[in-house]
């Protein structure tokens, strides 16, 4: 039992309200500034009107129940909705109340009380059999229950009377059973016009008790304590959550509620380093000749430890759990009172007009207060916080309950299989899975034989220099294994145990095994997206000893130097050193603009001379973990590697165990019969050596009309998509003839095809109509198709379904967030703009063309939405130069279009420094020109070629589509207009492109400062020209930019 948690009764404050829909941006508003004044714990929320999976999200609070009401095409409307504040525990349960079109309702348990929300359609004063099954339900519970919502039934509750004489035998019953309806004042409003006016006044439904619908229902048993109408939480003229009243109660329960949670961390701050270096000197480090590898490993990292605990003092952190989401302050607890005191003289006095206008002007008061600490609290959080995507992403799980990110389990995957609550029964769920996924062990020896004539790599000698880069490039995470050795104390000793760790090294490569501690990993699942119950949606990443890493480091370092040297490795067609040119991850300057750049290549020529070009895309199943150890050494053996690495490699991925661990708990270890861990960086290396042979597997034949190869592979990891000339008979045979090879080749290299995720594009038309497939599987053929994160489609390169899902993306996006986040700070909304829009508008830019005008216009129209009322930065902020109105580094960025065409000049610079690889579509070695060997007929800005071949002579062929989106000849004008010295490297180049006097900020309207406090900051995402600025402006500029569609010409 945890310390700081305390079991004992407790009040835990329920409010219940109809919010009369909470789907609109309005209504999330005023329900946030509802919990903020109320500091309620259990919030009842009737006629959510949600449909299907919606749900709210509200920070602080998570979605404990829900039912949304089954709609048809005739009714909207309904639904309820369980909000919980995070720190309190609840689990939801199933009461059997009716549920239908007229009625619903959830529940959960909130420690021994039951606590239901229900709402009941109006039914014209009726009372039906399905009313008198609800209280016949809620006799049957015997435990301590609370039954609030909206009932809508006109009960006389004294006396629990109905005017439908077949209510009486259950009402008779309720009453004499002891049930309270706990409210006792009307709660219906409702809004009446004033005589001679066009104004309307709110007025409740009368005194009488037959209007009180809203209700709290429970035994007299003293569950229910200070229940009551919150006139207070009425947020003044306009700002009402509904036409109900809001209704509120404690409820006494003995629950787990922590009031504070106390953890310890290393205090480095106030470390000892110098203290921990000198002790590690004294320490005897250095491993014996005959000492066992396990126990030199162990000394060391004990040492590590025992001196780091020595120099690290650890300090204890208490955060108080229970803490409201927004505090009040002392001026709004005023307020509050003053409208408290305010309703009680009002009903007093006999309800004159005077006072009543007083309580709205109160309450209205009260309203601006509580928005102004919402405001306040999200924008002070934020602008400290939030400067990273994972900083803002931690942010927005406040809005979510916290375990979230796991589960729950459902038994045998199954929707509507028995729910898995245990962390240590999920553990072993997930362990099984995992290790159901491996394919059969199979049986190896560390003798294999070469398939090629590969150059022979030399033994790894390890050197303390080789330590000392390797523990600068460990990551800064304080994840750690079973060891708990963290990155960060290597880090601060490394030069005192580099020597210590070399010897160490030497000893586990020349013995070819590892120590004992660094054969046992820890998996934690990663959701990949879908369900969260179904645990084949979850990817197994591996957190390793820091010790197997830090040796990894070393050998992948050399292992990837030798196989990327050219000078030991034979020139071989469509090799690069010892690796293929086609594969395009886990390799330096490798990238997916490169991969889907060099697809696009082929895409244009087969297109230019009119074939057919069909792409089957293979995805591999659980590929990292069915690997097979024969096939990882027979590749390693086929690069070269010497065998003491190849058996050291094989030693540790056939004797590693590894636990699953879901929370604080882990399962019995299991151990893996396949595969290499996910989460290493020498991984990379062993799944491309795995498949390298894959490429060799295309046939060197020759389309004759278009000088292009039959067949040709692009790889990025496991996936793969094949590209074959199918406009002729030869075409189809060549492609049928090599799937047949590829599928052998799958076999014998454990690379399992997934045969639901083979599909195909077509671009172009064909004599030749036949099924494809590879193996037994058949291959669909689809219209669209998203490769890497780039929907392509049977048009060739017509990216307009990608550019609308682009947009579609960004705007859904943009809306959610400025939801999300009640800011107006410019500080966060630049952040948030390059965090999570920017990103996906620029993604793959390259690749995909510029958008038409008219979808420019539309992301223009997002950009100004989302920077709306942006306010400018602090004074005091530390990137404010002294005396300047506008801090440089937090205004608006730049407008979309100027945005587009400074990352497709950056990407285009890039692959003519070759800091981004690809490759021509044809076999012949085209010698890429030196910059200064191009020159322009025009200053054009988005000239292009119709061939996909360097810079060839000029042509007069009017532009074509497709053309346009080969970006190296979209920006070959403005690529001339940057001065020679800026085009010295790309750090230089980069940092000219945000630099006021480059041509392409030209027309780029400076932000000023307007509104009517002077702190507002306008833009320039305007879209019609203003003063010489704006898109129109620009456009007119580009086009005087563009006298002709001259392309580049050869000096």
């Amino acid at each position: 039992m945890d310390n700081n948690t305390e079991y004992k009764t407790s009040k835990i404050k329920i409010i219940s309200a109809n919010a009369n829909s909470v789907r609109t941006t309005n209504k999330k508003k005023k329900l946030l500034e509802l919990v903020s004044l109320a500091q309620a714990e259990i919030v009842l929320l009737q006629e959510t009107n949600l449909q299907d999976d919606e749900t709210i999200e509200l920070r602080g609070f998570h979605t404990a129940a829900q039912q949304n009401r089954p709609l048809n095409k005739k009714k909207s409307g309904g639904g309820v909705l369980i909000l919980v504040r995070n720190d309190i525990k609840v689990n939801k349960v199933d009461l059997k109340f009716p549920r239908s079109e007229n009625v619903q309702c959830c529940s959960v348990q909130v420690g021994d009380v039951f606590v239901s929300n229900m709402y009941r359609a109006p039914k014209d004063r009726k009372f039906d059999d399905e009313d008198i099954e609800i209280f016949t339900q809620l006799r049957k519970i015997r435990k301590r229950h609370v039954l609030g919502g909206d009932l809508n039934l006109h009960i006389q509750w004294k006396n629990w009377t109905h005017q439908a004489k077949n209510s009486n035998r259950i009402l008779e019953l309720m009453n004499s059973e002891g049930f309270i309806q706990h409210i006792d004042e009307a709660t219906k409003l409702r809004r009446v016009g004033i005589k001679g006016k066009k104004k309307s006044k709110i007025i409740t439904n009368g005194g009488e008790d037959g209007n009180i619908i809203d209700v709290f229902i429970s035994r007299d048993d003293g569950t229910v304590l200070n229940s009551r109408i919150c006139p207070e939480l009425e947020l003044g003229r306009g700002k009402e959550l509904s036409d109900h009243r809001i209704i509120m109660c404690d409820i006494r329960t003995y629950i787990q509620k922590p009031k504070k949670k106390t953890i310890c961390v290393e205090d480095l701050k106030n470390a000892r380093f110098q203290d921990f270096r000198s002790g590690l000197c004294a320490e005897d480090l250095t491993p014996k000749q005959n000492e066992n590898i396990s126990i030199s490993n162990e000394r060391i990292v004990d040492a590590i430890k025992r001196q780091w605990s020595s120099a690290v003092d650890t300090k204890t952190i208490t955060f108080r759990n229970n803490k409201p989401v927004y505090e009040l302050d002392g001026k709004t607890l005023k307020l509050k009172a003053q409208v408290q005191k305010l309703v009680r003289r009002y009903k007093k006095s006999g309800c004159p007009e005077e006072i009543k206008s007083q309580v709205r002007r109160a309450q209205k008061n009260l309203a601006s207060a509580i928005s102004r600490i919402v405001y306040k609290n999200n924008t002070k959080y934020l602008e400290k916080q939030c400067y990273s995507s994972k900083s803002i992403a931690n942010y927005l799980k406040k809005f979510q309950e916290k375990n979230s990110e796991f589960g729950p389990l459902r038994q045998d995957n199954d929707p509507k299989g028995k729910e898995i609550n245990s962390d240590v029964d999920s553990a072993e769920v997930m362990v099984e899975h995992f290790n159901r996924i491996y394919s059969a062990r199979d049986d190896f020896t560390n003798d294999f034989t070469t398939e090629q004539n590969p150059p022979k790599m030399h033994d790894i000698i390890f050197t303390s220099g080789m330590v000392i880069q390797a523990i600068e490039k460990l990551g800064t995470t304080n994840a750690s294994s079973e060891d708990k050795l963290k990155s960060i104390m290597l880090k601060k000793c490394k030069n005192e145990v580099a020597e210590p760790l070399a010897v160490l090294f030497q000893k586990v490569y020349d013995g070819a095994i590892y120590p004992d501690s660094w054969l046992k990993a820890i998996i934690v699942p990663i959701h990949k997206g879908g369900v969260v119950y179904d645990s084949r949606r979850y990817r197994p990443v591996s957190i390793l000893p820091t010790m197997l890493k830090l040796y990894e480091t070393i050998i992948h370092q050399e292992c990837s130097d030798w196989v990327t040297n050219e000078e030991v490795w034979p020139i071989r067609k469509n090799f690069s050193a010892g690796w293929s040119k086609y594969q395009f991850a886990y390799l330096e300057k490798s990238s997916v603009e490169g991969n889907l750049l060099s697809h696009n290549l082929r895409i244009a020529e087969a297109a230019k001379y009119g074939l057919q070009l069909t792409t089957i895309y293979c995805d591999a199943r659980a590929a990292f973990d069915v690997l097979s150890f024969r096939n990882i050494g027979r590749a390693l053996v086929n690069l070269g590697m010497p065998k003491k690495l190849i058996s050291g490699v094989l030693f540790g991925l056939s004797n590693r165990s590894i636990k699953v661990r879901v929370g604080q708990s882990v399962s019995r270890p299991v151990f893996p019969s396949s595969g290499i861990a996910q989460g290493s960086s020498f991984s990379g290396f062993l799944f491309n050596a795995a498949i390298n042979s894959v490429f060799e597997t295309a046939p060197e034949v020759i389309c004759q009309k278009s000088g292009l190869p039959y067949v040709r592979i692009f790889g990025y990891a496991d996936d793969l998509k094949v590209s074959y000339l199918t406009h002729n008979k030869e075409g189809f045979e060549i492609m049928k003839a090599h799937q047949k090879q590829l599928q052998t080749w799958a076999n014998k290299n454990s690379y399992q095809i997934h045969p639901d995720k083979l599909v195909a594009i077509q671009n172009g038309e064909s004599v030749i109509n036949e099924q494809i497939k590879v193996g037994d599987a058949v291959v669909k053929v689809v219209q669209n198709h998203k490769d890497l994160g780039v929907i392509y489609s049977s048009k060739p390169l017509n990216f307009d379904t990608a550019w609308k899902t682009k947009i579609a993306s960004v705007r859904s996006k943009a809306i959610d967030l400025r939801q999300k986040i009640v800011s107006r700070s410019i500080t966060v909304l630049k952040r948030l703009w390059d965090c999570y829009l920017n990103s996906i508008l620029i993604f793959a830019i390259s690749c995909i063309g510029y958008p038409t005008e008219e979808q420019i216009k539309q992301i223009l129209k997002i950009q100004k939405m989302f920077f709306m009322n942006a306010q400018i930065c602090d004074q005091r902020c530390h990137k404010r130069i002294v005396g300047e109105k506008l801090c440089r580094s937090h205004t608006v960025p730049d407008p979309i279009d100027v945005t587009i065409v400074k990352r497709d000049l950056i990407n285009f610079f890039k692959v003519l420094k070759d800091d981004i690889k690809i490759v021509e579509p044809y076999y012949s070695e085209n010698t890429r020109d030196n910059l200064s060997n191009i020159e322009l007929s025009r200053n054009t800005r988005n000239a292009v070629m119709t061939s996909s071949s360097y810079f060839k002579p000029t042509i007069s062929e009017r532009i074509s589509e497709k053309d346009m989106n080969l970006f190296r000849y979209r920006t070959c004008g403005d690529l001339q207009r940057i001065p020679q010295a800026k085009r010295a490297n790309v750090k230089t180049f980069c940092t000219f492109m945000k630099d006021p006097e480059c041509h392409i900020n030209e027309r780029n309207l400076e932000p000023v400062i307007g509104g009517r406090k002077k702190n507002v900051l306008v833009g320039n995402f305007k879209i019609m020209a203003d003063r010489g600025y704006g898109w129109e402006t620009r456009k007119r500029h580009r086009k005087e930019m563009v006298p002709s569609v001259c392309g580049p010409v050869r000096r």
